[in-house]
């Protein structure tokens, strides 16, 4: 299993595996997608409605109905291999992070390209989405930045002293805190 994902009511599970299967729990019914890619990440919608799945090898991202039945949108717009994914707390937006040192913003039904963030040339190692969804924190090794999903506005940034990069960073539930993990056990 190479990424897992629960639904915000936890009825539903997704476990991604990187020989291609995409194992989706709902009470006592599973099955299997029906693509044989070999996964890297996984997101569930807030809804519980719409899954993203971002294949380890390409840079090839697909977002499906949880009934695996048929094929939203095919988001693109990196030019090197997709890393990671993850909806926005409305579901409106889904963010992506490359190889390319982007970080990119979709609108979550129609796949259409919304935002494109660079800092510094660095690859964006962690983000996160307020519970508002109106910002959007990300991480590089020895910064973190807030951005506008509106304006793509750069809100705020710092930079942080660490003995190592910064691996981790989330809001808190209310959007009060922001938490980093800055190398081995240091949060």
């Amino acid at each position: 299993i190479c990424a897992l994902e629960f639904s915000p009511d936890g009825e539903v599970v997704l476990f991604a595996s990187k020989n291609g299967q995409l194992k989706v729990w709902e009470s006592a019914v599973d099955f299997l997608s029906p693509h044989m890619l070999s996964l890297k990440s996984v997101a569930l919608s807030p809804n519980g409605k719409m899954i993203a799945t971002i294949d380890r090898d390409k840079q090839y991202t697909q977002i499906w109905d949880t009934t695996m039945s048929s094929m939203a949108v095919e988001p693109d717009g990196h030019t090197d291999k997709i890393l990671d994914v993850t909806y926005s707390p409305d579901g409106t937006l889904l963010a992506f992070t490359g190889k390319d040192g982007t970080l990119r913003i979709w609108n979550a039904t129609t796949g259409l390209q919304v935002r494109c963030f660079h800092y510094r040339f660095q690859l964006f190692r962690s983000f996160a989405f307020d519970p508002s969804s109106e910002m959007l924190l990300s991480a590089v090794t020895d910064s973190l930045t807030l951005w506008s999903t509106e304006s793509g506005e750069l809100l705020a940034q710092a930079y942080v002293d660490t003995y190592g990069s910064i691996d981790y960073a989330a809001f808190s539930r209310d959007g009060r805190w922001v938490v980093t993990n800055q190398g081995r056990f240091t949060v």
